[in-house]
């Protein structure tokens, strides 16, 4: 039977001191007990992260930046924490809503946590680095006029006791798809403004923006490992009359450095004809490889290419990139790693089935006529969403001799949960191990952390409920 719980705390009270003609702003609260416990940083960004014994996360979604936002006021959409061994433990699951037992949820920072970016849920939400806790927080600064600058977005961080929070830096828009990332005892906010990626080194005394690459036209984020993969538009002499009048080149960015690098061209080779320029458009990103397409090409090489993203200085005119398929099948898949290889998984809208894709040979993994968004295979598995909520298989399974698309059908996948996210615009699934943390609808229609587990065993056993500190939404919207 499916177990529901949502977990209760009274907001601690709080003291804020504002040092006012700073540079940065500082709040400061009594702390929280931290145990001493073990655990590796597990899932920077998104709508947790795990660290040392605890699990911190957004208590709820605002779904607004003109939230009510004060220090010390919130507890709807502020920083949470539980222990994370409370997650899985039984007697913690089968509490019953609206009794007192419930100090193991505490809340670290009252103050909202929300960004309108929704380009990259897994860049959003919390971080945490060097033993500090970092998050973006509707601002509450104020024009010559008084009134708040609700539009901007402050960049805190705090301990992880709950003490000394910071507002480093404020970002003159919530729209900015914005990533964190350290190098060392540095951290930094990097995000595209005005078509230029920039960087904020957030533990400088005093923050700055610096402009790293010019004229970006496309990007995309490796969330933890502090990389930008982005694009810069090439306008050449003598186009005039050709197909192509622009080119590009596609870069990487590493947190800490002072510019991006080129790695590789699209310009035609020498002697060549200017309509051999091409434009590579980015479609995904790994930790070791960039895919991006090539269209409407006038020598034929339209396809989704593969390029090693710790090269640089190459050219598509010489052939440096691994054509992966003539199709960007990527447009409906994800990346599965095998073996050291990269292999794809998508959707075949033509035949109605899911398949893999090992670089050479296809094979079909189930049928469905029902299109699945896929979010990314974990350990094994590929999780999946439909309108029913997430959904996952194991991906050897389907893959195997005798399935093969001959015996699969979707009936045979295991539901992970029959909620969906309800902020995928700005936030995703994060997944640990053998369960997943996501904001989800509570049957009142609050917005709430979700846990489910999806172990394989009988859905009836499976553990699903919300964590969080009950507010009553409707009374402080």
């Amino acid at each position: 039977m499916t177990k529901k719980t949502l977990l209760i705390l009274s907001l601690l009270l709080v003291m804020v001191f504002v040092f006012a003609g700073c540079s940065k702003e500082s709040f400061k609260t009594d702390g929280l007990k931290v145990e001493n416990m073990s655990g590796e940083l597990t899932s920077n960004g998104g709508v947790s992260v795990s660290y040392k014994g605890y699990t911190y996360f957004i208590n709820g979604d605002v779904a607004s930046y003109s939230v009510e936002n004060t220090y010390g006021q919130v507890k709807y959409g502020a920083v949470c924490r539980v222990k994370t061994s409370q997650l899985t433990d039984e007697t913690f699951q089968n509490r019953e809503f609206g009794t007192d037992e419930y100090a193991e949820v505490e809340i670290l920072a009252p103050k909202a946590v929300y960004t309108t970016a929704t380009a990259n849920g897994e860049a959003n939400g919390l971080y945490i680095f060097n033993d500090r806790l970092y998050y973006t927080s509707p601002s509450t600064t104020k024009d010559s006029e008084g009134a708040k600058l609700t539009g901007y977005l402050d960049i805190f961080s705090v301990k992880l006791d709950g003490t000394d929070t910071q507002r480093l830096f404020t970002v003159d828009a919530n729209t900015y798809d914005m990533m964190l990332a350290a190098d060392g005892e540095s951290v930094y906010a990097v995000y595209v403004k005005s078509g230029k990626l920039v960087t904020v080194e957030l533990t400088a005394a005093k923050p700055v923006e610096t402009t790293v690459v010019s004229s970006v036209s496309e990007y995309k984020f490796i969330v933890n490992k502090g990389v930008v993969v982005y694009s810069v538009s090439v306008e050449e002499e003598g186009h005039e009359g050709h197909d192509h009048n622009t080119c590009n080149t596609l870069g990487v960015y590493r947190v800490g450095e002072d510019n991006g690098t080129d790695l590789i061209s699209g310009e035609h080779a020498d002697g060549q004809d200017l309509s051999y320029d091409v434009v590579m458009t980015i479609v995904a990103v790994t930790e070791n490889n960039v895919y991006f397409t090539v269209e409407e090409d006038v020598a034929g090489r339209n396809g989704l290419y593969r390029i090693a993203l710790n090269t640089n200085g190459k050219a598509f005119a010489n052939g440096d990139a691994t054509k992966v398929n003539g199709e960007n099948i990527l447009e409906s898949g994800v990346i599965y790693e095998k073996d050291g290889q990269e292999n794809i998984i998508f959707y075949n809208t033509n035949e109605k089935h899911l398949q893999y894709f090992d670089g050479a040979n296809y094979k079909d993994m189930f049928y469905t006529t029902s299109a699945p968004t896929l979010v990314k295979v974990v350990n094994g598995k590929l999780f999946y969403t439909t309108s029913a909520g997430l959904k996952f298989i194991s991906v050897e399974d389907y893959i195997a001799a005798g399935f093969n698309g001959t015996n699969a059908r979707e009936e045979d996948v295991k539901v992970v949960t029959a909620r969906t996210a309800v902020t995928p615009s700005w936030l995703t699934y994060d997944f640990y191990g053998d369960y997943a943390l996501y904001l989800a609808k509570t049957d009142d229609g609050d917005v709430y952390l979700y846990y489910t587990d999806f172990n394989d065993n009988e859905q009836s056993n499976k553990s699903e409920y919300f964590i969080g500190i009950f507010v009553d939404v409707t009374a402080t919207a």
